[in-house]
């Protein structure tokens, strides 16, 4: 994996997430669905790296841009 701060050996890792709810005011029920999907790499002894999380809405980007030792 190459960062800003580097390149570091990173284990990948992918998620889905799913949420559906769904709020009632008296006889109206209006549905809240969420989905996304992500990539985030670990590395060992530091953590987090990078992440990755997308919706239909966009995605965002979280990256390490600096490490000190």
């Amino acid at each position: 994996m190459v960062t800003p701060a580097g390149r570091l050996t990173a284990y990948r890792l992918e998620t889905s997430l799913a949420t559906r709810l769904k709020a009632s005011a008296g006889p109206i029920q209006i549905p809240f669905n969420f989905e996304s999907r992500g990539t985030s790499w670990y590395a060992e002894g530091v953590g987090l790296v990078k992440s990755i999380q997308k919706t239909r809405n966009g995605e965002s980007i979280t990256e390490l841009v600096a490490l000190r030792k």
